[in-house]
């Protein structure tokens, strides 16, 4: 069993296990069970985004807001789930088509973001 924060809303948490508490060096221990369980999922939504720069404390460093990115990681899935892209098809679908151009504006936003996220983290690191 683990332990969890009852008093967190509106956040997903995961169990802590308790037998990490039980290791010569539990920090560790804990920081490993941290990058397995965020490593374990690619990040397609803003919140798996927000919730990993949060943990280096540089979510104001993205420099992107959610209604910026959600918009992109929408797209992004839909892409990739349902390949609704039109690069101008004559057929006839029943799935939802985005432009070219909404497409490239959506990916630069996903690069933007992933950059400054990358850069952000790496000078928070290097600082320690």
């Amino acid at each position: 069993d683990g332990i969890r924060d009852r008093d967190v809303t509106g956040v997903q948490t995961c169990a802590l296990p308790i037998c990490l508490l039980t290791l010569a060096s539990p920090r560790d221990g804990i920081i490993q069970n941290l990058v397995t369980e965020r490593t374990k999922n690619s990040l397609q939504s803003w919140q798996e985004l927000s919730t990993v720069a949060g943990y280096f404390g540089v979510v104001k460093e993205i420099g992107y807001t959610v209604g910026d990115v959600r918009p992109a990681f929408e797209c992004r899935n839909l892409i990739a789930h349902e390949l609704d892209v039109d690069f101008g098809s004559s057929r006839p679908t029943n799935r939802r088509q985005h432009s070219r151009n909404t497409l490239v504006d959506y990916a630069n936003v996903l690069l933007g973001v992933t950059s400054n996220l990358v850069e952000a983290v790496d000078r928070r690191l290097g600082a320690e």
